[in-house]
């Protein structure tokens, strides 16, 4: 954009990089120095008082503080001193670095646009940040302009016609009012982002026909060129109301193709004429001229990591429009780590903010594709802790049996007394606030008084499991620093005391011994840890989940509504204390003042439930569907158990089915679905036989004061009934793991809105009914033959098939270990054999997702913990070899397509397949023109607009068959529906 030196102060980018930490300045500057020594354009001045022409002013960019705190983010309004005029003058800084101090740290690169366009200022800031960690500076020396660019390409473009679309609008000068920006931080990034927003704001506007300006990066055509130079120019869309996306997108790319920003570019000549012009005949010759309606720009993505540095970590990157006299309104565009960036600029005339507001929803509903968060019912925060809950309903039900154990009763009053005498010991030993408790006891009576009376002296638990070996213990009592472990004669190991650690033996605390604690002591606040339960790692090294009371307490208090929890409920507690599937046989219950029933610690599970249900000493159980897979098949009846909740896997409709026979239709049927990150349950849903047709239960709605988001691989959101990443927030969600930033980095994640959230890698859909059901697992994604598998889908659809009641597909190494198969194992309801089930596979499922062996197996065993023990899977190959799985091409051209697609994508070959998706491989807009273009002049040996005319059928499916068949006949088009998620 070529402005007069007397209005250029105000046509400036400004690129924020906010973040957490702390910026030196005298770090920033010497880095902001060292940047320009490698990118001199970043020291570019005016060298005359008549027209543009600069010159390398030799000082580096001047770097300033100013105080953050109390800068509005959203609109930057009121923030003149940040937003003083740059340039203009002979010899004056074009640009500058501003450092934000307070509680949201940021640099602001302000940079004049004469001298850098959004994709240069991006170059040079990432090299400031380079000069920041210590690495070395990629230099940026190019001078080449546009009019060099356009010398070079001009003549060998396409076409000289004129650039599509309406004549430019030319309107007089309109009353000016100073200008306004708007923020608004979309959830996800998104394939076809500009032709996305520019379809939603030409419906939104109400025009028949909008005119966007897309500025398109020159660079484009000079890869080889490392230049920050103002190397944009723009290309005009013409979009009508109705337009699909779909066809704005391949308007964009036949506009690339056909290099329409250079069609579009005055002559070098007269570019360089226009730098040497007076100001005033530019101001002149621009005003009341506008190219465009609207102009869009999308600076790409960003990596976080790449303008980050010690002592400064950034969370988000986005650009303040362009804005002055002669621009129309814009919108920036960045994506970045799962959200996207816009800033609407504009005229700040009467009613216009507003509208503009209005128009940047239209855009947010248009790219959450009809999704959104589905949120619990909202209670108020009336600051309960898990401990104070836990008072009261001890001294409230005093009389009530809290625990019967074989034929011992322990009423609430003497479980109060005995937490008590436990507490008083704990606080002998110096245990108080922040501290973690170890806790190795088995279920017991004293188990449970330790657990309240840890949160009494106002610390934390940790519960073990007295059956691992004593080398885990120590390394999980030594990660949580525990300072006490609380053990009895029965359970206590040699091994697992670390040094430092004092020993607790429960059986030999005394009622008389010890004082009461002391009453003045402080109760802990909602915030404070409450309890400390270590899952498996990914890493191979347990990680420690920190549950705060808040999060306890809201989902205590939820099950205690939502089950129906009263003083006749009476809940087992037969599972290892070490997970927290328990925690709802416990506190629920005791906050309801029913009884908890502990079973003969030697029987396994199923014995222990069994006799449970038939003395009818229970009415309410939490169990795996694998425990109950086991429960079912046992020859009991009971009778008045009505409440059965089933949580930690998958439900079966079939297995929820056949419980509801066994347990009568009294009883009610809970799926709980919770990752410990979540407290124990954050969606539940009630089975019912009429509406749960599916192959598995739904996992149903979020619990009080979550909220649940389903998002795709991009976060964006997915529309209702398409599979998706299940989020969850909430005043539930765990504190985080203990002494484990690096996990949190990457589990406990912001959404757009800012909303922490736990990202639990399971995959979901919505229902029609609002509804989520479970579909799998993302992280045992695994790619065959080039494609992403869910295993979850083949398990779905195995499962459709009558004789079979389980089903598990799990990935096999194959020959090289970086190649999988898939493999299923099944668990039937009759004799049948595994060649006809491959075979009712293959009639359902595409070639790709049948399982290459399935083995019928009599059961799949589990763990401890209830949960299908993987590494007992036998291998359904033995010791033999299974056969190669290199591409079998099917004629020449596909493998010449193969070929092509390896050098452009940097994937290797043998991980393609004929129907493989070039996009999803990591192909964008340009790549896809490339291989087109590829395609066409190496395996069909034509010129590339025939091929181009098939671009419609391609964007629809661009595989590798495809281009095969389109170079043997490029005259077949076919238009097709498009795969929402083709585009980057």
């Amino acid at each position: 954009m070529l402005l007069a030196p007397a209005e250029v102060s105000n046509y400036l980018i400004q690129i924020v990089v906010e973040g957490t930490g702390v910026l030196d300045r005298d770090r920033v500057e010497d880095a902001v120095q060292r940047a320009a020594e490698a990118c001199p354009g970043a020291r570019l001045v005016l060298a005359g008082r008549r027209g543009l022409d600069w010159m390398d002013g030799g000082a580096p960019p001047r770097v300033r503080v100013l105080p953050g705190d109390g800068l509005d983010r959203e609109t930057f309004a009121d923030s003149g001193e940040l937003f003083r005029p740059l340039g203009g003058k002979r010899g004056e800084d074009n640009n500058e670095v501003v450092i934000l101090t307070g509680e949201r740290p940021a640099l602001v690169f302000r940079i004049h646009h004469a001298v850098m366009d959004g994709r240069g200022a991006l170059m040079w800031i990432a090299e400031v940040f380079r000069a920041l960690r210590g690495e070395p500076l990629r230099e940026a020396r190019s001078t080449v302009t546009d009019a060099d660019l356009l010398r070079d390409l001009r003549p060998s473009s396409r076409s000289v016609r004129k650039p599509a679309g309406r004549p430019p609008l030319r309107a007089p000068e309109p009353e000016r009012h100073g200008s306004f920006f708007l923020r608004r931080t979309v959830q996800g990034t998104h394939p076809a982002l500009v032709a996305k927003v520019t379809v939603a704001l030409t419906d939104a506007i109400g025009e028949d026909e909008v005119v966007y300006g897309v500025p398109v990066d020159l660079r484009r055509h000079r890869p080889e060129e490392r230049s920050t130079g103002n190397l944009a120019f723009g290309t005009r869309l013409s979009v009508r109301r109705g337009m699909g996306w779909e066809t704005v997108h391949e308007q964009m790319l036949r506009a690339l193709d056909e290099n329409d920003e250079l069609v579009s570019m005055p002559s070098a000549g007269m570019l360089d004429l226009v730098r040497r012009l007076p100001a005033g005949v530019l101001l002149k010759m621009t005003k009341g001229r506008s190219q465009a309606a609207f102009v869009l720009t999308h600076l790409g993505k960003v990596d976080l990591p790449e303008f980050s540095c010690a002592g400064f970590t950034a969370t988000t990157v986005y650009s303040l429009p362009v804005w002055g006299a002669h621009v129309a309104p814009t919108l920036t565009m960045v994506e970045v780590e799962g959200r996207t960036e816009f800033f609407l600029g504009g005229d700040a005339a009467p009613g216009l903010v507003e509208r503009g507001r209005a128009l940047l929803d239209a855009v947010e509903r248009a790219l959450a594709n009809g999704g959104g968060p589905l949120h619990g019912r909202q209670t108020p925060d009336d600051g309960s802790t898990l401990a104070g809950l836990l008072t009261a309903s001890l001294r409230e039900n005093a009389r009530s049996v809290a625990i019967r154990a074989g034929g011992a009763e322990v009423t609430y009053q003497e479980l109060d007394a005995r937490a008590a005498d436990i507490a008083a010991t704990l606080i002998a030993h110096g245990v108080g606030p922040g501290a973690v408790v170890s806790l190795l006891l088995p279920r017991s009576v004293d188990a449970i008084a330790a657990m309240v009376a840890v949160l009494r002296c106002g610390a934390a638990f940790l519960p073990l499991d007295v059956g691992h070996p004593a080398p885990r213990l120590r390394d999980l009592v030594m990660d949580a620093k525990s300072p006490v472990l609380v053990t009895d004669r029965s359970a206590r190991r040699s091994g697992v005391l670390p040094s430092g650690c004092a020993e607790i033996i429960v059986d030999d605390i005394d009622a008389d011994r010890h004082k009461a604690p002391d009453p003045e002591r402080k109760e802990p606040l909602p915030g404070d840890l409450a309890y400390l339960v270590y899952t498996s790692g990914s890493t191979g090294r347990p990680k420690g989940v920190q549950i705060s009371h808040r999060s306890a307490a809201n989902y205590a208090t939820w099950a205690v509504r939502e089950f129906g929890l009263d003083r006749d409920s009476a809940f087992p507690l037969f599972t290892s204390l070490a997970f927290d599937l328990p925690m709802t046989a416990i506190f629920p219950v005791l906050l309801a003042g029913g009884r908890i029933v502990l079973g003969n610690e030697e029987d396994a599970v199923p014995v222990r439930i069994r006799e449970m249900l038939r003395d009818g000493s229970i009415n309410s159980i939490k169990l795996t569907p694998s425990h109950l897979r086991l429960v079912a098949d046992l020859d009991v009846r009971p009778d008045g158990v009505r409440l059965l909740v089933v949580g930690g896997e998958s439900f079966p409709a079939s297995l929820a089915e056949k419980a509801q026979r066994m347990f009568g239709p009294g009883c009610r049927i809970v799926n709980h679905y919770g990752p410990t990150e979540a407290t124990v349950g954050c969606v539940t849903h009630t089975y019912d036989a009429d509406r749960d047709t599916g192959a598995t239960v739904p996992i149903g709605r979020p619990v009080d004061n979550m909220s649940v988001h389903v998002l795709d691989e991009r976060r964006a959101f997915v529309s209702p009934g398409e599979p998706g990443e299940l989020f969850l927030s909430g005043v539930q969600l765990a504190m985080g793991y203990r002494n484990r930033p690096d996990l949190d980095r990457d589990a406990f994640v912001r959404l757009a809105d800012g909303t922490r959230a736990y990202r639990t890698g399971d995959l979901v859909r919505l229902l029609p009914a609002g509804e989520l059901e479970h579909l799998g697992r993302i992280d045992v994604q695994v790619k065959i033959r080039g494609h992403r598998i869910e295993p979850a889908e083949v398990e779905y659809a195995l499962m459709t098939h009558h004789a079979v009641d389980e089903a598990l597909v799990v990935a096999r190494p194959s020959g090289d270990a970086d190649r999988r198969i898939l493999c299923a194992y099944v668990v039937t309801n009759a004799d049948i054999e595994a060649a006809e089930l491959v075979a009712y596979a293959d009639s359902v499922l595409p070639s790709y997702l049948v399982p290459a062996a399935i083995v019928v197996t009599g059961e799949l065993r589990h763990t401890r913990n209830g949960k299908i023990d993987l590494a007992a899977l036998p291998d359904p190959f033995g010791n033999d070899a299974l056969p190669g799985t290199e591409p079998q091409w099917r004629d020449e051209n596909e493998a010449a397509v193969a070929v092509i697609w390896e050098r452009i994508l940097g994937i290797s070959r043998t991980a393609f397949a004929p129907d493989s998706d070039f996009c999803r491989l990591g192909g964008d807009s340009v790549a896809l023109l490339t291989m087109v273009k590829s395609v066409a002049t190496e395996v069909a040996k034509i010129d590339d607009n025939a091929m181009l005319r098939n671009l419609a059928a391609i964007i629809s499916k661009p595989t590798i068959e495809n281009m095969a068949t389109l170079a043997r006949n490029p005259d077949r088009a076919g238009r097709t529906s498009y795969d929402r998620s083709t585009f980057h």
